[in-house]
């Protein structure tokens, strides 16, 4: 398996990654124009089956569910 091939196969959607979010996690985002939005946009969607779950972000760019 050639480097494209093997970073191809463990690629996965953001509500999938978003999915593997833990109760008591910490989440380290990038900052400024380097925020991942996509990310960030989808994070309230395990709100109701996580709970203690801290995000640190500085200068967000757009007001997100997960804190309104």
């Amino acid at each position: 398996m050639d480097w494209l091939d093997a970073y191809k196969s463990k690629l996965i959607s953001i509500d999938e990654a978003v999915s593997k979010i833990g109760s008591d996690s910490d989440i380290i985002v990038g900052q400024c124009a380097s925020e991942p939005q996509g990310c960030m946009s989808r994070f309230h969607i395990v709100g109701d089956r996580v709970e203690n779950v801290r995000v640190f972000s500085v200068l967000t760019l757009k007001p997100y569910d997960f804190y309104m």
